[in-house]
């Protein structure tokens, strides 16, 4: 899954947390800003701009923050319950093999909500559908973001 976006008159496509290709219509021209490889962020679900922060859920339920001209992702803080209700959170190992859960699909989606997010989430082939709205807290002197449900 793309996660598309528009940041400074650009048009992002995201897939990974590590790469995203962009296009300017302005100059009429493709570009790419990669991440340091040895990062090991994940699958990008969805991304989307809130007050001028760029916030990305992986696949396991994992909130990450960037600033719009950094490229370097940090995790949101204060959200492990919230991701323990995520479908893969807990699919890591059963028996040293890899559960069903973690190969199954799950789908989620970042809304914006006035000054809050929404993440959205269903497993596929499930009815089940969920949500929760997340507050976020700046805490500019470490260079952190911390999330509420």
């Amino acid at each position: 899954m793309v996660s598309c976006l528009v940041i400074d008159e650009k048009v992002y496509a995201v897939k990974n947390m590590k790469r995203s290709v962009y296009y300017s219509p302005n100059e009429g021209k493709w570009g790419r800003k990669d991440q340091d490889s040895s990062s090991n962020l994940g699958i990008v679900s969805h991304c989307c701009i809130n007050d001028k922060f760029l916030y990305a859920c992986d696949s396991f339920g994992n909130i990450f923050w960037r600033k719009l001209d950094d490229l370097e992702w940090k995790k949101v803080k204060g959200l492990e319950d919230l991701r323990k209700l995520f479908p893969r959170s807990d699919a890591y190992y059963v028996g040293g093999i890899p559960s069903y859960d973690m190969l199954s699909r799950c789908y989620s989606k970042l809304i914006n909500f006035g000054v809050n997010i929404v993440l959205v989430w269903f497993k596929y082939k499930k009815m089940d559908i969920w949500c929760a709205e997340i507050s976020f807290e700046r805490r500019e002197v470490k260079c952190e973001v911390w999330g509420t449900v």
